[in-house]
């Protein structure tokens, strides 16, 4: 059990904690959240009912007479220093995290698939929770995301762009993957170039092959 928390390292991005776990020993832990929100120390009540930090998109194309198909990328990810397969996905801002963990994650997801795709959700599409929380890597940070479901219906063709994106975010090519891709990229688990990519990639693969969206 943790006992409390001293911050040892502070920026805009990242903080770092020291976890006091009793008997003299301490263990690190990352997080992009202050003090007074750390999961790490929350109590009972507020760990069941916390926002994520981010949410992460199962982004499925759904034209009039095609073959339903689900939108990935290539976002550069500093930390694995390449460009990874990539679903939408964004952090919630500061001014949605009073808003319920529900609609906190829809207006978000629907704010992201803008930035990240160029494209506006409009009354014929779906969007929806799949999933409130899921930790990224809980054995060393507390981040967390929700995944969102967006299905676009569309009568035609969906153009994407990465013009809208903003800040330190750096973008490559997108795909339309079918489900036969999908269920290949699944069983290599690479990107068809011999990457790597993200647990919320394979998430996104699973929910679009399972036809959980249907």
């Amino acid at each position: 059990m943790v006992n409390g928390a001293e911050k040892v390292y502070d920026n805009k991005f990242l903080k770092v904690y020291k976890l006091d776990i009793g008997e003299g020993r301490g263990y690190m832990d990352a997080s992009r959240r202050d003090s007074d929100e750390l999961v790490a120390t929350m109590d009972e009540a507020s760990y069941r009912k916390m926002l994520p930090d981010a949410v992460s998109m199962c982004m499925i194309v759904n034209v009039k007479g095609k073959e339903p198909k689900l939108y990935l990328t290539k976002e550069f990810r500093y930390a694995a220093n390449h460009y990874l397969l990539s679903p939408p996905a964004g952090l919630i801002d500061k001014e949605d995290r009073c808003l319920p963990r529900e609609e906190a994650v829809i207006v978000t997801a629907k704010r992201e698939a803008f930035e990240e795709t160029g494209v506006e959700i409009t009354d014929k599409d779906e969007v929806r929770l799949v999933s409130p929380l899921l930790f990224s890597s809980p054995g060393i940070m507390d981040e967390s995301n929700a995944i969102a479901l967006v299905v676009l219906n569309r009568d035609e063709d969906v153009d994407f762009t990465h013009d809208e994106a903003v800040g330190l975010e750096s973008f490559g090519d997108f795909s339309l993957v079918t489900r036969e891709e999908a269920k290949r990229l699944l069983v290599s688990g690479t990107d068809g170039e011999g990457g790597f990519f993200s647990v919320f990639t394979w998430i996104a693969l699973s929910v679009f092959v399972s036809g959980l969206w249907e």
